[in-house]
């Protein structure tokens, strides 16, 4: 009886990490694998807060020499691209911010690139395993959510 029920309690959790990651493979839209937050402000009113957290915590705004700018891609439904510099990882934090209806906007964790050598981007929840994901994750939200004063709601599952 234990054996049985060991058995199908076994097959469950390997059919739950199979759906899991299988999911992933069929993610829609130009960002499939970012770490996606719901924030409670207009898309512009969040990035006058991070151009404001950036000039009051310089030691985030990512260095010239990467070349690396925030940015506006597309005309209509605009994506906002912001970088962030983690000084003590080394590492550059690529998100977005777009809107998501008249009252909140979508601010997202896109990819993390280590060191300042563009081209070592690591999709969040795809290079990263599940723990280092998290890991990445927590850091993001006390390093520059929080400080940002923002209401924010994670969308993702985990």
């Amino acid at each position: 009886m234990k054996k049985k029920l060991l058995k199908i309690t076994v097959l469950i959790v390997l059919a739950m990490w199979g759906f899991y990651t299988l999911g992933s493979l069929f993610a829609p839209g130009s960002y499939p694998n970012a770490e996606v937050y719901e924030i409670e402000m207009s898309d512009s009113l969040l990035i006058e807060r991070i151009k404001k957290f950036k000039i009051n915590n310089p030691s985030y705004d990512i260095p010239s020499a990467t070349g690396l700018t925030d940015d506006v891609l597309g005309q209509e439904d605009k994506w906002i691209m912001c970088y962030f510099y983690y000084q003590k990882e080394n590492q550059i934090v690529q998100t977005w911010v777009r809107k998501f209806n008249n009252t909140s906007c979508q601010f997202a964790i896109v990819s993390i690139n280590d060191g300042m050598e563009i081209g070592k981007w690591k999709d969040l929840n795809h290079d990263y395993g599940f723990f280092e994901t998290i890991k990445e994750r927590d850091k993001f939200e006390e390093r520059i959510l929080k400080p940002l004063k923002v209401n924010f709601k994670r969308t993702s599952i985990f």
